[in-house]
């Protein structure tokens, strides 16, 4: 699984950002946030962001019937797409309810992170392999019969428990520049 920070139409300069992104890339989500609480708002917010990731690959079920589903589960929280999965009749709510799930498991067993807070960045559906098998007709002849595939991707993105249970905004350090090679994550940490 992977771990992305998205940050786009930032008004800070790249070398500053890298900065930031090098210190805490080798840290853990939880402890990041902590640190990203003690720098620039118009820094740390895009950093905050965190995306988790699950993928079904070569459901026997075409894309076009997927699409369907996920056009109706797509602006829900995961928690809520979860339990409407269950009831829906349609052969590939088992399979995108699995999904679903995993994405969420992933980002609350491996990084803590609240379920609540949850929302859905992207559900995408893609085509894959089709097999071909064969009708014979008259004459001969053969039609040709497409069983189609599909890939699923869900992307899901969130606050940590922390940050979501105390709503806490960034706190803004001076209106002037941070240098980041001189706050000690220790210290940071343990004031909390």
């Amino acid at each position: 699984m992977e771990i992305k920070a998205i940050a786009r139409n930032v008004r800070i300069s790249p070398k500053k950002t890298l900065l930031i992104v090098n210190k805490i890339k080798k840290m853990k989500p939880k402890d990041a946030v902590k640190i990203l609480e003690f720098i620039p708002q118009s820094i740390a917010q895009p950093l905050k962001k965190v995306v988790f990731k699950a993928i079904a690959k070569n459901v026997r079920i075409s894309p076009k019937k997927t699409l369907l589903i996920v056009n109706k589960i797509k602006k829900m929280k995961p928690k809520d797409a979860v339990k409407i999965l269950e009831f829906i009749p349609q052969s590939i709510a088992q399979p995108l309810k699995k999904v679903v799930l995993s994405a969420i498991a992933n980002a609350k067993n491996n990084y803590g992170f609240d379920i609540d807070s949850l929302t859905f960045k992207q559900i995408m559906v893609s085509k894959g392999p089709v097999f071909k098998r064969y009708q014979p007709i008259s004459r001969g002849r053969v039609h040709r019969i497409l069983k189609r595939t599909s890939h699923i991707l869900v992307i899901v993105e969130g606050l940590s428990k922390q940050e979501s249970s105390l709503d806490i905004q960034p706190a803004v350090v001076n209106k002037q520049n941070v240098d980041i090679k001189k706050i000690d994550k220790k210290k940071l940490i343990s004031k909390k």
